[in-house]
Order: C-alpha cells, then structure tokens, then sequence
C-alpha cells in the first residue's frame, strides 16, 4: 500500500519537473529567436561588427526593494511584541511569501547591518544558542548645548 503511494507522488513529482523543462526549453527557443533578431539588426547597422564577440552578462533579480526587507523584519518584531530569533522571523516572513524561498540569510544579513545602525539590539539567547532581537527603543536627542536664538528684528516698520 505504501509503496504505490510513494511511486504515485514520484510520478507526480517527475511530471512536474517534466512540465518545467519543457516550459523553460519554450522560453529558450524564444529567446534565441530574439537573439537572432538582434543579431540581423547589428548587422544591418555594421556590417563588420562581431556579433559572437558578446559575452553573455547574469541578470540579477532581488528579492526586495530597497528597505523592503528592514520593514518587513520590524512589522514581524512589532507584530510579535517580544525579542524573535532570526529563524523565528524568517519563519514568519516565508510564511507570508507565496514563493517558498528561504528567506533565513537574507534576515541575518539584515539584522546584522541594522544591528550595527542600532536598529535591533540582543538581549538575550534561546536554550539551542541563537540570539534574540528586538528593536532599539528610539531616543530623539535633546541638545541643551545650542545658544539661544537671536530674536528676529524687521527694519523699516514702525
């Protein structure tokens, strides 16, 4: 019984990964046609240019926008209204994400350069290790060093 549930859910997974081959293999025939397409273009502008001389350059696609992450960390901090490890926090934030990423380096990547910003601070330690953040109470700095200011004096009016 146990083995044809197990054979079943590989033949499963099989086509799965069948299907995502041949929807790539469309996407790379679609892109060697533009590719060719670009190739004729160049060639119609410069006749003695070196089209093979292009190296292919890797695109990169980031996971979040600039501060994106930082945000979404503090929402989960706040949300939660007590110190989280980084696994916990990536546990919620991969949660929320439909795209089942791992989301655990990108938190301790942040926590550790907004740690030094002094957004997050430790205060403490989970039984397996693992350090517990929470976010740095914010002080706005009072300055009592600063001259008063001169009192403003309008000329011409009587």
């Amino acid at each position: 019984m146990g083995i044809s549930h197990s054979i079943s859910k590989l033949n499963r997974k099989k086509a799965e990964r069948l299907g995502e081959i041949a929807k790539h293999n469309d996407a790379i025939k679609r892109l060697r046609q533009e590719i060719k397409k670009i190739d004729a273009v160049m060639r119609m502008v410069d006749a003695g240019v070196d089209v093979d001389a292009v190296k292919p350059v890797r695109t990169r696609t980031p996971l979040f926008r600039r501060g994106e992450l930082l945000h979404l960390v503090l929402v989960v901090l706040k949300e939660s209204g007590r110190p989280m490890t980084r696994t916990a926090i990536a546990a919620v934030l991969e949660a929320r994400r439909s795209d089942g990423r791992d989301l655990h380096k990108h938190v301790k990547a942040c926590t550790k350069r907004h740690m030094l910003n002094g957004v997050f601070r430790i205060v403490g330690r989970e039984p397996n290790g693992e350090h517990l953040y929470e976010i740095m109470p914010f002080e706005r700095p009072v300055r009592d060093d600063r001259p008063p200011r001169p009192k403003l004096i309008l000329l011409g009016k009587s």
